[in-house]
């Protein structure tokens, strides 16, 4: 009879957490805190590179309460309801939270 291995499935909180695990294995690196701020900068560039490859997902997806651009009565008229491709503020400060938990 043959012994059957166990194999468990690691869990993320988030991709975050998963790319920069990657990069860790790819690098051979331990233990995040003992290296170098470029270390740290090498790790969030991967972890942009994949998991924010697109960043029009970090981006307000409807236009700006209360923001009027003009009163255009012509054919620009739709410029008024503009987002100006702005980030959402709450996404943005939801990662950087994480980016300061992990650094």
């Amino acid at each position: 009879m043959e012994k059957v291995q166990e194999q468990t499935a690691e869990v993320f909180e988030n991709d975050i957490v998963l790319y920069l695990k990657l990069f860790c294995e790819e690098q051979a690196i331990e233990d995040m805190s003992k290296e170098s701020q470029s270390k740290w900068n090498a790790a969030l560039m991967y972890i942009k590179k994949h998991v924010f490859a697109d960043n029009s997902i970090l981006k307000i997806s409807k236009h700006l309460d209360g923001y009027t651009n003009n009163n255009y009565t012509d054919n620009r008229s739709n410029i008024n309801y503009s987002n100006c491709n702005a980030y959402d503020i709450d996404k943005v400060d939801g990662i950087c939270n994480i980016y300061i938990y992990m650094c």
